[in-house]
């Protein structure tokens, strides 16, 4: 087990170091338009069910480390408009209504709505409503980033997504598909970001990894049929000591009690390497009218609520 776990690490660093040449060409690898596709794309669709130890640690040291060379599906987004009213702010291409305040029992508020698209086959696959707890964020931040301009702000994501993370803030992602999808697509789209997070943030032993994904990826079936009138929220809870929380349809189905998996959960939307880049960027944008009272940002049609929080 030692061996192999080594083995895997070396693996692991082999990958980083191309994961890192590949990152200092990224001005070549950005996918605003539909030319710039050079990413491949696994799709991921000899996903099943055997959850057996020799499955996951032939997965883990074969296929997912030597599949991460295979980057993740490139993401494009289109212009965007919204409409709203008292309760929700509905994204007009979709016709999805998100709620401005999650719910009763996680009082967090909407900070802006992005869209997930693949481009080089221009399909759209899924939409994403960030959220946050906006007392608890203001509460927070406000020392360090109150007085900052929201140019310097912006400039600051990285540190401040850890600060959201460390600080024991309360944060949603609502996934709306805008497709009939079923959990394997979903747990897909992720897997192999979350494990190589956790090695690499985290030093985790692959045993506690193991763990923690069977655990994710025991949510639903992984043929459960996700249409587009359903959503699945991730839910980062307060306080120091957060679990990674799941609602399907707004019911509870799973708790997962490991901060570092919900850290990893939401650093993979708002950290530095995100697959939702221009979703991330208004996340951060919105989130610093937080701080000033008399700020009112526009409708600008552009991933911009009329009110964000």
């Amino acid at each position: 087990m030692h061996s192999m776990i080594k083995s895997s690490n070396n693996i692991f660093r082999n990958v980083l170091n191309k994961r890192q040449i590949f990152n200092n060409n990224k001005a070549s690898f950005r996918f605003y338009s539909s030319y710039n596709n050079y990413q491949y794309f696994n799709n991921n669709k000899n996903e099943n069910n055997n959850n057996n130890k020799n499955y996951f640690k032939d997965f883990m040291t074969i296929g997912i480390v030597g599949g991460i060379s295979l980057a993740i599906p490139s993401i494009a987004f289109c212009v965007e408009c919204f409409e709203e009213d008292d309760e929700f702010i509905t994204q007009i291409k979709t016709g999805f209504k998100f709620p401005k305040i999650l719910s009763a029992e996680y009082p967090f508020n909407i900070v802006n709505i992005g869209s997930r698209k693949l481009s080089f086959i221009n399909m759209n696959v899924y939409s994403i409503g960030f959220y946050i707890n906006k007392d608890n964020a203001k509460n927070k931040l406000n020392e360090h980033y109150s007085n900052q301009s929201k140019e310097d702000f912006c400039n600051n994501k990285v540190e401040i997504a850890q600060d959201i993370l460390d600080k024991g803030i309360g944060v949603t992602i609502k996934i709306r598909p805008t497709r009939k999808v079923n959990w394997g697509h979903i747990y897909g789209g992720f897997q192999r970001s979350l494990i190589i997070m956790l090695l690499k943030k985290y030093e985790m032993p692959l045993d506690e990894i193991e763990v923690l994904m069977n655990q994710l990826k025991s949510t639903l079936k992984p043929t459960q049929e996700i249409s587009t009138t359903e959503s699945i929220d991730f839910i980062k809870n307060d306080g120091l000591d957060p679990s990674l929380i799941i609602l399907f349809n707004n019911k509870q189905v799973l708790e997962i009690k490991d901060k570092r998996l919900a850290n990893c959960f939401f650093d993979f939307y708002l950290g530095d390497n995100t697959k939702t880049p221009e979703a991330r960027n208004q996340f951060f944008e919105n989130l610093w009218s937080i701080f000033d009272h008399d700020q009112i940002l526009k409708n600008n049609i552009h991933h911009t609520l009329t009110n964000p929080i």
